[in-house]
């Protein structure tokens, strides 16, 4: 695969990711908005969030959209890149996949179970 259909493929996913997360804030999805894909080559987390929106989304995304999975290799990455005073997660797909998935660490999820749990009270 060309390192330009690679660059697509990764960035298709970024865009899923920042359209998603603006439908659940609220938000219009753009370009330059507070919440958009960051580009091919820059460090730091895939997904830039100005710091205003990381105190409602306290999240640093990584994106990988490959067809061989090393997700040691994609966590660690996450880890490295991710906004301080955030908690991390990876966003993996592949093609003919037909949603994405995401992974986090295990004291995260049960932040999240926690509060899904208490919203159903």
């Amino acid at each position: 695969m060309k390192p330009s259909s690679c660059k697509a493929k990764g960035r298709r996913l970024q865009n899923f990711v920042c359209k998603e997360i603006c439908k659940l804030l609220g938000i219009k999805f753009e370009k330059d908005g507070p919440i958009a894909p960051r580009e091919m080559g820059q460090s730091g987390p895939d997904i830039r969030i100005v710091p205003e929106y990381r105190k409602l989304l306290p999240i640093s995304f990584e994106c990988k959209n490959q067809e061989k999975w090393s997700i040691p290799e994609f966590v660690k990455q996450a880890i490295e890149q991710r906004y301080d005073e955030t908690e991390w997660a990876v966003v993996i797909s592949k093609n003919r996949q037909k949603e994405p998935y995401v992974v986090i660490p295990w004291k995260f999820f049960k932040v999240l179970l926690k509060a899904f749990l208490r919203g159903r009270k």
